[in-house]
């Protein structure tokens, strides 16, 4: 096992647990169809990766190169792609966004954290200057948040409603 630390599936290792952490892979889970003495499928350039069951040995994840960290849920199947999000730092796909639909263009923030209440193809508040956004259910898509070009980081809480304004910092 040239590129891995040290990895041995046993039959102790259930579906859900996580094996030992690899070098490069952040986090592989191995199913239950991974038996003793296999090996977890290749993922060098992944950060983080989470097999599904739908995920057999021998096989791969879809390609992430760029992605910095991708949940893949059940609705992902093996050897389909992600939504493109290169330029992303962490996308965070609700049940609402399955694999194939692109989340809203989000080029220039940092971190977006996309609830329930935005769904795929709709397009969040235009934040490009902004670090930090959390939007919470109050924020309803296409509403504007209070402007906050100069902030470094904004945690929009249950109490603060879209339109009114934060305290300045």
């Amino acid at each position: 096992m040239k590129a891995y630390a040290a990895i041995q599936c046993t039959e102790r290792v259930k579906c859900g647990q996580t094996c030992q952490p690899m070098k490069a892979y952040a986090a592989i889970q191995c199913t239950e169809k991974f038996k003793y003495g296999q090996t977890c499928p290749l993922m060098k350039a992944y950060t983080v990766i989470q097999c599904t069951e739908r995920v057999k040995c021998g096989k791969t994840c879809p390609p992430m190169e760029a992605y910095a960290v991708i949940p893949c849920t059940e609705r992902v199947k093996c050897g389909k792609t992600c939504p493109p999000m290169e330029a992303y730092a962490a996308i965070q796909y609700t049940e609402k966004v399955k694999c194939g639909q692109i989340c809203p263009p989000m080029e220039a923030y940092v971190v977006i954290q996309c609830t329930e209440t935005v769904k795929c193809g709709q397009i969040c508040p235009p934040m490009e200057a902004y670090a930090v956004i959390q939007c919470t259910e109050r924020l309803k898509c296409r509403q504007i948040c209070p402007s906050m070009e100069a902030y470094a980081a904004i945690q929009y809480t249950e109490r603060v409603k879209c339109g009114q304004t934060c305290p300045l910092m």
